[in-house]
């Protein structure tokens, strides 16, 4: 009797990440923003609090970003102590039609929350079908693995999102915190002082190396070159 035997094919570990990350980014619904928006600048401390902002730059923002390949992006992370007290926050520049600058607190929300805020005032259409749907299936535009996931994250985590009534609105943001501090003033115009410098260098040894590889290319089609 012949025996049967089942062949397991796996994908190489380079195609395996790429194609869940394409699946991350692909997952629905479609995060297009409205045509009138800009620009995105999203404002957070680089290490204390802010638990719900970071994971939404780290899970939602790179769909966002997919999702509008010419939306002008930053985010700026800002080193604090634990005793500094600023709301984070995504600043959301808008058309020349409308020419402002909307604010969207971060504060104290999950990324889920974060996202459903940004969308709801600012997405395309695809959003906007998705929230249609939802609606009619009386489920969450945000897809209930995404919630659970999300969810136990939460339980981990050692600083958690404490929603508190009201608070979002009287913490000031990153800019009306530093002008109410001259001493963190100082501090933050030299963290970018330093950024600004490290990021000179950077550039020139970039030009540096590029200038070496032209160098290079011309001195090997030279020697390539028929006497």
């Amino acid at each position: 009797m012949a025996s049967t035997s089942t062949v397991k094919t796996t994908l190489p570990r380079g195609i395996h990440k790429l194609s869940k990350l394409l699946e991350q980014l692909n997952q629905h619904p479609r995060l297009t923003l409205s045509s009138e928006v800009k620009s995105l600048r999203l404002t957070l401390s680089a290490k204390n609090d802010h638990w719900g902002a970071k994971h939404f730059i780290q899970n939602e923002l790179p769909r966002i970003r997919y999702a509008n390949p010419n939306l002008a992006i930053e985010v700026h992370k800002w080193p604090t102590s634990p005793n500094d007290k600023w709301r984070p926050e995504i600043e959301v520049a808008l058309d020349e039609k409308k020419k402002k600058v909307v604010n969207l607190s971060m504060h104290n929300k999950l990324a889920s929350s974060i996202l459903t805020d940004l969308m709801d005032q600012y997405g395309g259409e695809p959003w906007k079908a998705a929230v249609a749907e939802a609606k009619k299936k009386g489920t969450s535009v945000i897809p209930e693995e995404v919630l659970a996931k999300e969810a136990e994250a939460v339980k981990d985590a050692k600083t958690k999102p404490q929603p508190q009534a009201g608070q979002a609105d009287t913490l000031p943001n990153l800019w009306e915190y530093l002008n109410k501090h001259p001493d963190k003033r100082a501090q933050h115009e030299e963290t970018l002082q330093q950024r600004r410098a490290r990021r000179d260098r950077l550039l020139e040894k970039e030009q540096e190396t590029m200038a070496r590889i032209t160098e290079r290319k011309a001195e090997s089609q030279e020697s390539q070159a028929p006497a």
